[in-house]
């Protein structure tokens, strides 16, 4: 008999618990919460209006001002808005000037991913113009993840894939077209002779 009444308690245990995961479509309904964990915030700081300056080795690598920064939960992204005043150095020079609408630093692999329309512009009135590229400030180079359009005082071209090596002075394209300034490419007599005339 003992048995007999505990199976009767056993089996309505079940058909409630059955019955409850059909009509409310979790085995505890009574609850009315998610049990799981919260997820904690993806963002946990943010600042608006600041300036920031890169660093390695006590020199200077980067600076920027940024509408926002937020700095992820991992502690090792950091993202910015809205650039307006970005500077690029090496050896504690500035080299390059730097506007995109958002960049994402990993502080790990000293990696900036600018995205959201980037224009980076050098000393000679060189100009980039691209909607991405990656800036490794501990080896110096950029390169381009997007369509590119270059330039400069000798003309202007489109590249599929622009790098940059800043330190060795070098710029590389691949599948290039463009125009340039036959005025610049001139040999020096030739102006000479043309002003004499």
């Amino acid at each position: 008999m003992r048995r007999y009444a505990t199976f009767l308690i056993a089996f309505g245990a079940g058909v409630v618990l059955l019955s409850s995961v059909m009509v409310f479509r979790r085995h505890l309904p009574y609850t009315g919460m998610n049990l799981a964990p919260r997820q904690p915030p993806t963002v946990v700081m943010t600042i608006h209006d600041a300036r920031i300056v890169g660093l390695h080795g006590g020199v200077k690598l980067w600076s920027t001002r940024a509408r926002t920064i937020q700095l992820a939960q991992n502690r090792i992204v950091v993202t910015l808005d809205d650039i307006t005043d970005g500077t690029v150095f090496d050896r504690g020079r500035p080299v390059l000037r730097v506007r995109a609408g958002r960049v994402a630093y990993n502080i790990c692999a000293q990696d900036l991913q600018l995205s959201k329309g980037v224009t980076i512009q050098g000393a000679r009135g060189q100009r980039i113009s691209t909607e991405g590229a990656v800036w490794n400030s501990v080896t110096g180079m950029l390169r381009s993840t997007r369509d590119v359009i270059f330039e400069s005082p000798l003309g202007r071209m489109t590249a599929k894939l622009l790098t940059v090596d800043v330190r060795n002075r070098e710029i590389r394209m691949w599948d290039v077209a463009g125009s340039a300034n036959a005025d610049l490419m001139r040999e020096p007599a030739e102006k000479e002779a043309q002003n004499a005339d």
